[in-house]
């Protein structure tokens, strides 16, 4: 489901005038007012309390998968129900020394990258490792990367399970101090993808993207919430993209260079009162001198000359697209717009600003809270209208 924000000053309910034709006579589905079951919280179980949550997916039989980067653990439910918890820390077959993403192939198979054991593994829902790869050329593919990207330092991100058997690691470039040049007060990081085929060996680079946008004043870098950065999204075996500032939607692997569809969001220019709501945002609870120098920096900085169109993309167990419209953090609530898979809109879906949806399939949804005390929870809501 897409969504579209409700701006500031917007009454409760009214569409942003300045969305495109098609979205703008959509239906609106609507989540059920109480969820149908919630994971975590104040009130879970010890096996629904997360410690650093990585992956959150629906899966083909119907269980729902929370990967916990903490205690580097898989865990599978059913209607809220705990059913099993794969993998543990350590260095055998199923054990893991980090566990910063799970994949899901068609069929269930999960594909879970361990970047400190430098290893990936695929495994089913029931427990049993399909197989385990070294990614031996590791060093080969890190030294490519560096000399694609001189002066810069790459670090490995997630993985994405490819149709071919193989898996994309996604890369990340950060400028080593004195490194990348700054073209008019910012920069982008830049994002490789590196391929590895099903025995772990090093294929081939795609990319490098533009990733997230920088702004630089004085030597001090910081990245403004109004930057243009990379959206990806992965369904069994495919990796999509799509940016903030230009809602095209493209498949980057199996490679296809041409632009599958696009949504065209008219440009909102970016107020005084937005601007400075964003610096508000940003040095609300620091000290009294830190504020003021803080937004001293920020002010100095050069600023986008528009608003993002989106600032969330994912794709559902069953194939649809959904994209989180940006809303300033004024706003009191957001707009997810759904769109099949060939770019066909669907309908809209009003949430509060601070619920993320983070799963979604024909019928539900998984929204994720944070409360005030960094508590995170995973509320599962039947959806209506659809």
């Amino acid at each position: 489901m897409v969504g579209v924000l409700l701006l500031a000053g917007c009454a409760e309910g009214q569409r942003d005038a300045d969305l495109p034709d098609l979205l703008r006579e959509l239906p609106e589905w609507e989540i059920s007012s109480e969820p149908v079951h919630t994971l975590g919280g104040h009130a879970a179980d010890a096996n629904a309390v997360f410690h650093f949550p990585t992956s959150v997916q629906w899966l083909e039989n119907d269980l729902l998968l929370v990967a916990d980067q903490g205690p580097r653990q898989i865990r599978l439910f059913d209607e809220g129900a705990h059913v099993r918890t794969l993998g543990r820390e350590g260095e055998g077959p199923g054990e893991y020394r980090s566990l910063r993403s799970v994949g899901r192939l068609a069929g269930d198979t999960l594909v879970v990258f361990d970047p400190q054991g430098q290893r990936i593994t695929w495994l089913l829902p029931a427990g049993q490792v399909v197989r385990t790869v070294t990614l031996t050329e590791w060093s080969t593919a890190l030294e490519a990367l560096q000399d694609q990207s001189p002066g810069e330092m790459m670090t490995a991100m997630r993985a994405y399970p490819a149709s071919d058997g193989g898996v994309l690691i996604e890369g990340f470039s950060e400028p080593l101090l004195g490194g990348a040049e700054v073209d008019g007060g910012h920069r982008f990081s830049r994002i490789p993808f590196v391929h590895f085929d099903s025995e772990g060996s090093f294929t081939e680079l795609l990319g490098p993207y533009r990733g997230t946008e920088e702004f630089d004043h004085d030597g001090s870098r910081t990245i403004v919430s109004l930057g243009d950065r990379l959206l990806l999204a992965t369904w069994e075996g495919e990796l999509w993209m799509t940016r903030r500032h230009e809602p095209e939607f493209r498949r980057i692997h199996p490679p296809d260079g041409d632009v599958a569809w696009s949504v065209d969001f008219p440009a909102r220019p970016i107020s005084d009162e937005t601007w400075e709501s964003l610096i508000e945002a940003r040095i609300q609870g620091m000290v009294p001198d830190a504020r003021e120098r803080t937004a001293e920096r920020l002010n100095a900085m050069p600023r986008p000359d528009r608003k993002p169109a989106l600032d969330r993309f994912l794709i559902g167990l069953d194939g649809r697209f959904w994209v989180r419209q940006y809303a300033p953090p004024t706003a009191e609530r957001s707009w997810w717009w759904v769109f099949e898979s060939d770019g066909t809109p669907l309908a809209g879906l009003r949430l509060p600003l601070h619920q993320e949806i983070v799963a979604a399939r024909r019928d539900q949804v998984v929204i994720q809270t944070i409360d005030e005390f960094d508590v995170e929870a995973f509320r599962v809501h039947d959806l209506g209208g659809v």
